[in-house]
């Protein structure tokens, strides 16, 4: 007996007893579609992340990394965007799973879909960056993501340092030509003098705006300016309502609305 024709009875007579039926097409389709979207959605994320990770890295304070830390090492160590580099691994991982599980995925190594992945995520996250949205995402994430100046932005933290000369925080009353006050992350405010000090060219002061501040620290509640500069990445976190209570106690009230632009002009609420 022909071996072969054995083996095909078997088979048949296995179908016939478990009552096997063959799949329908669409659930294959179906099953290639959501693979390819999800390695696509995947690859996207990750692009994002690499755009969120040239934003960082092109707006640190490289400069002035004496005075923050101490060294260059201890810098890169303490500003490196530690949460978008974990973002692109995780994502492009995700991806990895998914396009090897695509018809012709098994041909392709771990290595070589990694690579393709990262290159396609920095091409792509590269174009991101250039059409601004590295910026629109740190605006969105610092004034609604929880623990961003912890996780997403440590950096911020860094500014926190009255006693080294450091403090950042949002003008909440304009004084003088010569004197504001400063609402810092942890809602101190603060009487800053400003005669001795010098803007970033074009810089306007006024009340609302986000600032970092290079100088010494007076007392427990002054502080002198001697570099005024642009907050940067984590603006946004000074347009949380935690802050609105000090722009409400300022008398030019209506200046204050255009910090709140994102809430429709209306002071929100306090924050929970």
């Amino acid at each position: 007996m022909n071996k072969g024709n054995t083996l095909d009875k078997k088979i048949i007579k296995a179908i016939k007893e478990k009552k096997l039926t063959p799949r329908p097409r669409w659930r294959f389709l179906l099953k290639n579609y959501l693979i390819w979207s999800g390695g696509i959605l995947s690859l996207l994320a990750g692009s994002l992340a690499f755009a969120m990770i040239v934003f960082m890295t092109r707006n640190n304070d490289w400069r002035m990394y004496a005075p923050i830390s101490g060294s260059l090492l201890k810098f890169i160590i303490l500003t490196l965007p530690y949460f978008w580099l974990l973002f692109l691994f995780v994502f492009i991982m995700v991806a990895y799973f998914n396009l090897k599980h695509t018809k012709k995925g098994y041909r392709h190594s771990l290595i070589s879909i990694i690579i393709g992945s990262l290159i396609l995520s920095m091409l792509i996250g590269g174009g991101l960056y250039a059409a601004g949205l590295g910026q629109k995402v740190d605006d969105v994430l610092s004034q609604r993501a929880p623990f961003y100046e912890k996780f997403i932005n440590k950096r911020m933290g860094l500014w926190f340092n009255p006693d080294r000369g450091l403090l950042a925080g949002v003008i909440v009353d304009k004084i003088s030509d010569s004197e504001f006050k400063l609402l810092d992350m942890k809602r101190k405010e603060w009487l800053v003098l400003t005669d001795k000090a010098t803007t970033v060219p074009g810089m306007i002061l006024e009340t609302g705006k986000p600032v970092r501040l290079m100088g010494q620290c007076l007392d427990e509640n002054s502080f002198e300016a001697l570099r005024i500069m642009p907050m940067g990445p984590g603006q946004g976190f000074f347009k949380r309502p935690r802050f609105h209570k000090s722009l409400l106690m300022n008398r030019h009230l209506p200046d204050k609305l255009e910090m709140f632009k994102p809430f429709g002009g209306q002071l929100p609420d306090e924050e929970k």
